[in-house]
């Protein structure tokens, strides 16, 4: 429900069915014998063709990178209606399945002789989904980046730029404007300074998903509950090391240095 309007999710949006099949149809090896298999049940869609992928196409870019096989073939079904945009195929399947809070496909079945992807069809995140169109009815439909972070800091919990360029694969110079413009929209939030930043869903989501708890549970200890966890450590032990201090407060060195910085409490 949004208000009062009830939104229907699929258990698979259709233009994603078509999506994919055409996609296999399009750039399967047809050098290689064999039938194109498409298996649909209450867990999932799974859609194998013969032949690996193109040359100079792997599962890590098969998001960003498109190289059909048939360049004529490719035309064709565009012209004829059968996929959307040239060369946007996987990139589309990705967005209409994760914006209907949906688990990203998954290419990591594919070997040198058949490409498999597997499409969620059972469980939805019913919270993300209704996040995700609250969000942009009140602004224009999320990009495909930003829904790619909205679900990971959401399986993550709280993380650093740096952890979600690795976990998604993507350049860290992507990564961090775009989780910069999801703050400042009021989106997500950060804790800390620098390197040691660390961005997760912000209250609003946590709010609608009536789970405050895991709000309080993921937000990180703020500077002032920090202070007070070191003095009350060494009011019971009579000083602290970094290190103890990086354990005790969920710090990195440099913000355990930042935070002991001047105090003469520190064994080294």
């Amino acid at each position: 429900m949004h208000g009062l309007v009830r939104i229907t999710i699929p258990s698979l949006p259709p233009r994603v069915m078509r999506e994919v099949v055409a996609n296999a149809l399009v750039h399967r090896d047809y050098a290689e014998l064999g039938p194109i298999s498409v298996r649909l049940d209450d867990s999932s869609l799974s859609v194998t063709s013969p032949g690996g992928l193109p040359a100079g196409i792997s599962v890590e870019n098969i998001l960003f990178e498109s190289k059909p096989r048939s360049a004529v073939l490719a035309e064709a079904f565009r012209r004829a209606g059968l996929v959307d945009r040239a060369g946007k195929g996987v990139a589309d399947i990705y967005w209409r399945v994760l914006r209907s809070g949906r688990g990203a496909p998954d290419y990591s079945r594919t070997t040198f002789n058949s490409v498999t992807v597997v499409i969620p069809t059972a469980e939805t995140d019913l919270d993300m989904a209704r996040f995700i169109v609250e969000i942009e009815a009140e602004n224009a439909e999320l990009p495909l980046l930003d829904l790619r972070l909205l679900h990971e800091l959401k399986a993550l919990g709280t993380s650093t730029p740096l952890e979600i360029a690795e976990s998604l694969s993507i350049p860290l110079s992507l990564v961090r404007p775009a989780l910069t413009a999801l703050q400042e929209r009021g989106i997500i939030e950060v804790q800390g300074q620098g390197r040691s930043r660390h961005f997760h869903l912000g209250a609003g989501f946590y709010d609608r998903a009536r789970d405050r708890e895991a709000y309080v549970r993921i937000r990180p200890i703020d500077p002032i509950q920090q202070a007070q966890m070191v003095l009350q450590y060494v009011e019971s032990y009579g000083s602290i090391t970094r290190g103890q201090a990086m354990t005790l407060c969920h710090l990195d060195a440099p913000g355990a240095r930042r935070l002991l910085k001047g105090w003469l409490i520190v064994e080294t």
